[in-house]
């Protein structure tokens, strides 16, 4: 069981280099979740360790929107216009506004004249909106040669997840395509290692309209959809991620993209809905975990008070038919809010001065 240390407030990020100086045992540092956007702190990292992963001076270029569309437009791929926030925006389309720092779906509301104020709060930009499915690709490169490991549906926003409207909420892979969708994807990672010295494990979220594949943004790291497809092909493509980034060369062995994959797997996060339930994360902790049928993931600390739409933990599943996993979901949820309301009817019944402890509702 690896170690772990829980962040405090105001740690993130900021305080990285610091503590892992302070409390880490040597060894390299591979990162995942929004790192991307924080590159000086990749780069202050990297004084001290070896960095597994794109550097700093790469993901300052992959996370340039502007760059990234200039790129991939060049090589003859479909990317939704670019603007910066507060710019005259053609009336012909329908407007995003985006953090530029933005990771998860988190901040994006579509563009009207009040969303000027309303995101002014953080550095921000407009992309036109595409209409379509949502899908993720998943690429491993060695700085040259790119392979596609798969393609993934997208769940976003999804109400009986309660997620918000933009909100990453799951993934369901890999998917099957046919090679005029594949070969665009081939295109996609071949641009992006060409255009930016993209290495390891990273990812794209795409918009499909049919037989098109619109190219939305890069996330150039292990992603969320990752776990997924090494479920599934019982694989660690992160051993695959560490391999290249210390100089393996991807041959013509390697897999692109398995044709002989039988099953699909799959993730999904649960929200938060409201604070009437906010002792979900101590009912997780006491659900059952059937290994690769329905396995929870992502569960909250003991003692956590959930905030409305705050991620509760995640599901996950193997399955040769993905709808059939679908009443297991629904009867998880079921039990969740049910467990939750037992123990908020017990803590409405404490003395007001009392503060809630695991300990005082098991009394």
């Amino acid at each position: 069981m690896a170690e772990v240390r829980l962040l405090k407030d105001g740690e993130y990020p900021s305080q990285l280099p610091a503590i892992l100086r302070r409390e880490a045992p040597a060894g390299a540092v591979v990162f995942t979740g929004g790192m991307e956007n924080h590159p000086l702190i990749i780069e202050a990292i990297s004084l001290d360790r070896e960095i597994l992963g794109n550097p700093a001076n790469v993901l300052q270029q992959v996370r340039n929107p502007y760059k990234v569309a200039n790129a991939l437009s060049s090589f003859g791929l479909s990317v939704p216009m670019v603007h910066p926030e507060g710019k005259a925006l053609p009336a012909d389309r329908v407007w995003l506004v985006k953090p530029m720092l933005g990771c998860g779906g988190r901040g994006i509301i579509p563009w009207n004249e009040q969303t000027i104020s309303v995101s002014a709060a953080e550095p921000s930009y407009c992309q036109e909106y595409i209409e379509g499915v949502p899908h993720a690709g998943l690429f491993l490169s060695d700085g040259h040669r790119v392979i596609c490991l798969g393609v993934c549906l997208q769940l976003v926003g999804l109400p009986w997840l309660n997620a918000s409207q933009f909100a990453y909420c799951g993934s369901i892979g890999p998917i099957p395509f046919e090679p005029e969708i594949i070969d665009q994807y081939r295109l996609i990672g071949q641009a992006l290692v060409e255009s930016f010295g993209l290495r390891g494990l990273f990812g794209v979220d795409t918009i499909h309209q049919s037989n098109r594949v619109w190219m939305i943004e890069v996330n150039p790291r292990y992603t969320a959809s990752m776990e997924v497809l090494e479920r599934v092909d019982d694989r660690s493509w992160l051993k695959e991620h560490i391999a290249v980034c210390r100089g393996r060369r991807i041959s013509l062995d390697d897999i692109s993209l398995r044709s002989s994959r039988r099953t699909m797997g799959g993730k999904v996060i649960l929200f938060n809905d409201a604070a009437t339930w906010p002792f979900l994360g101590d009912v997780v902790g006491t659900m059952p975990n059937e290994k690769r049928v329905l396995q929870l993931a992502d569960i909250p600390q003991p003692g956590s008070l959930m905030q409305p739409h705050q991620p509760i933990c995640s599901l996950l599943w193997q399955q040769e038919i993905i709808g059939s996993v679908e009443l297991a979901i629904d009867d998880i949820m079921k039990r969740l809010r049910r467990g939750s309301r037992d123990l908020y009817q017990q803590w409405c019944k404490l003395p007001k001065k009392a503060s809630w402890s695991k300990e005082c509702l098991c009394n």
